[in-house]
């Protein structure tokens, strides 16, 4: 699907999602080219594994494809884990890690490459593999495990200055007990920078632009679970409020939760949903519009 396939500055196919804007490559976690070839759905199954575990995973080619293949006893072990975790509690722990820490890096520095020239100043186009799984096995032993958040960004970042010199690090079958080393010695170096805090019932901060970004690229090819309205106001030249649109906005939220019980949905105001209100906001307003499909 061109919406959510990912495009390269050197390819210019014209789909959906930019690699270089993407976390994984805009921080050099991985290269363009292994983004295309879906490695940073191995880096998050590799960390799914090891939450479920309990327990660093000793991730290779082959382990991953075991994970996959249905006759194996690891598959077997694996669903039996995911059945009592259960699959949208993990959902949740991975989305509110990766949210924190894509907050904290972009908080202190929102350049390209930040997270790996402070993580591995050497690594001169590199991928920073290893210091990724580190840190973000870290962050989820704090913000998950010790029911903790990170206060200081920028002491997190500087405790993590040059990263990659002090983890274990192997060129192809990484073994579970060096990792352990490698997310523990990571905990010792940010943990001073987090406390307990009360957390709110609701996603909030950078979790939700996650969510509102997926948004805006699956609305694209899950129509009936997405809404958008361009606003409140009609786009007359002096414009009114429109007194049928809160009637509409709960009709439409009853819709979507008839769709499938226990499943998601989302309203978006302010969000147009056709060229011509985005033009005519644009007039009324003096506001240029973000196209959807090719901004996320």
């Amino acid at each position: 699907m061109p919406v959510v396939s990912v495009d390269a500055p050197s390819l210019k196919l014209g789909y959906g999602v930019h690699a270089e804007k993407t976390f994984w490559c805009k921080q050099g976690v991985l290269r363009v080219k292994e983004l295309r070839d879906s490695h940073d759905e191995q880096i998050v199954a590799d960390l799914a594994v090891s939450i479920l575990m309990d327990e660093p995973f000793g991730v290779s080619r082959e382990r991953l494809d075991e994970a996959y293949d249905t006759q194996t006893r690891l598959h077997a072990d694996l669903n039996n884990r995911l059945a009592a975790y259960p699959s949208d509690k993990l959902r949740r722990e991975l989305k509110r890690t990766f949210s924190a820490l894509t907050e904290t890096v972009k908080t202190v520095d929102s350049s390209p490459n930040a997270f790996r020239k402070i993580v591995n100043p050497k690594a001169r186009g590199n991928p920073v593999r290893t210091p990724f799984y580190a840190v973000f096995m870290a962050f989820f032993h704090l913000i998950i495990r010790e029911d903790k958040q990170p206060v200081d960004s920028t002491g997190i970042l500087g405790a993590l200055d040059d990263l990659a010199d002090k983890l274990e690090t192997a060129s192809h079958h990484v073994k579970p007990t060096d990792r352990r080393k490698n997310i523990d010695s990571t905990v010792g170096l940010i943990q001073k920078h987090f406390v307990h805090k009360e957390l709110p019932s609701l996603p909030h901060g950078r979790e939700l632009v996650l969510d509102f970004e997926n948004s805006l690229r699956r609305s694209k090819i899950e129509t009936p679970r997405y809404e958008f309205k361009q606003g409140l106001y009609d786009l007359s030249a002096d414009p009114r409020k429109n007194p049928d649109l809160v009637q509409r906005i709960a009709e439409v939220a009853c819709s979507i939760a008839n769709l499938t019980p226990g499943t998601d949905g989302y309203i978006y105001i302010v969000v147009a949903d056709k060229e011509a209100d985005a033009t005519r906001i644009a007039q009324l307003d003096n506001v240029s519009p973000i196209n959807r499909a090719r901004s996320v």
